[in-house]
């Protein structure tokens, strides 16, 4: 059975699927590590745009540009946060 074509092939996918997760775990880890030395703790608008992220390029150009920006939102393109409005008593 190991030796079938169909069996290598599956194999192969398999192997292909996890090196992709693996790569783009990597990448998202990285990116906040470094994120968060220059920008400051990402909030969790910030993570999970960073978690939807699944084009390892995309996460490559977001690595290179860290360095052009000076916020989150600036790298990600989000919105900024809104300043929080006191309640008036």
């Amino acid at each position: 059975m190991e030796e079938s074509v169909t069996y290598q092939e599956i194999v192969a996918k398999g192997v292909a699927k996890g090196r992709r997760e693996g790569e783009l775990s990597f990448g998202r880890n990285t990116l906040l590590l470094q994120g968060e030395q220059r920008f400051g703790r990402p909030t969790k608008k910030i993570r999970e745009a960073i978690a939807a992220i699944n084009d390892t390029d995309q996460l490559q150009r977001l690595l290179v540009r860290q360095f052009e920006v000076s916020t989150w939102e600036e790298l990600l393109g989000v919105p900024p946060r809104s300043p929080r409005r006191r309640r008036s008593t």
